[in-house]
């Protein structure tokens, strides 16, 4: 469906040219080079669920079916390494799953430094915080979507509270100078106001009057954006608070609930060796403080 622009609302033509008048071949038009004509119809599809649509398709991870015999590792294609971006691709050790960095296994410690983590720690990782925010879910929904809701918004400035009260005095001051203006053609006809004086504030108010709009439109477009946040952060809840009795880890809750994790190299802090482990959720990304997602190396790498 994201791959056609009719659903919208777009037609979109020159898709496809001949190869040549003496062959009956076509030959795929790139995008750049098609025809878009826009607004020609009723759009299905609303353009903030297109455009993450196809967020989503270009940044997936398309999962090759595992050999007979031998199944997928839970994280695989979802482990990237803090240090290149790299995936960190699934492996062995002792006979059982773990993760290495793709970058160091091609390139060598010279590119990226060597560092492994073992599946099963992190399966235990994460079905841990899965289970705690579906507890979370559970107890109190509308708490835990405003308290993601807050962590998205670290900065007061992107905060919905606050674009929202920027929307409201915006509105008023537009307002106020559409009040004055009429007010000034009033003191025109009754003769008050001298004409050319009249004109001089009208185009201060007009110009005034722009700013504003202009204005108006990104906050708009601001509060729109923190609505659509709210809404995905009340889409993960309600998905999260499904997996309260969650046991074991399977591949396929980790592929609904998860975009990627982030498994740092080795690092010394207060005398020991640690590796973070960022979990970034499909819908509102990640969530936990650099404290909750260090772990000792112990308990992380090989």
């Amino acid at each position: 469906m994201i791959q056609k622009q009719v659903y919208i609302g777009n037609m979109v033509g020159n898709t496809r040219q001949n190869v040549s008048y003496k062959i009956n071949k076509r030959r795929v038009v790139p995008e750049e080079e098609q025809i878009v004509v826009e607004g020609t119809h009723k759009a299905i599809i609303d353009m903030e669920t297109w455009n993450k649509a196809k967020a989503w398709k270009a940044n997936r991870f398309i999962a090759k079916t595992p050999k007979p015999g031998k199944p997928k590792a839970i994280f695989s294609g979802l482990i990237r390494c803090a240090g290149c971006g790299g995936t960190m691709s699934a492996t062995a050790h002792k006979g059982k799953p773990a993760y290495r960095c793709g970058t160091y296994n091609n390139k060598g410690k010279s590119v990226c430094p060597p560092h492994t983590v073992r599946e099963e720690v992190l399966e235990i990782l994460v079905l841990n915080d899965i289970k705690t925010y579906a507890k979370m879910a559970k107890k109190d929904r509308e708490k835990l979507v405003k308290e993601i809701s807050q962590r998205l918004n670290s900065e007061k400035a992107t905060s919905f509270q606050f674009i929202e009260s920027q929307v409201g005095k915006n509105n008023s001051a537009i307002n106020k100078i559409n009040a004055t203006v009429a007010n000034l053609y009033e003191d025109k006809v009754s003769g008050k106001l001298p004409e050319k004086m009249f004109y001089s504030m009208l185009q201060n108010y007009e110009t005034e009057l722009a700013t504003l709009e202009e204005k108006g439109k990104k906050l708009d477009e601001q509060l729109a954006l923190e609505k659509a946040k709210l809404r995905d952060a009340s889409r993960w809840a309600s998905i999260v608070e499904q997996h309260l009795g969650l046991k074991k880890l399977t591949r396929e809750i980790a592929l609904e609930l998860i975009d990627k994790i982030v498994v740092s190299g080795f690092y010394l802090e207060n005398g020991k060796r640690h590796q973070d482990v960022t979990i970034y959720y499909n819908f509102v990304g990640s969530l936990e403080t650099k404290k909750q997602r260090q772990m000792p190396l112990e308990k992380m790498a090989i």
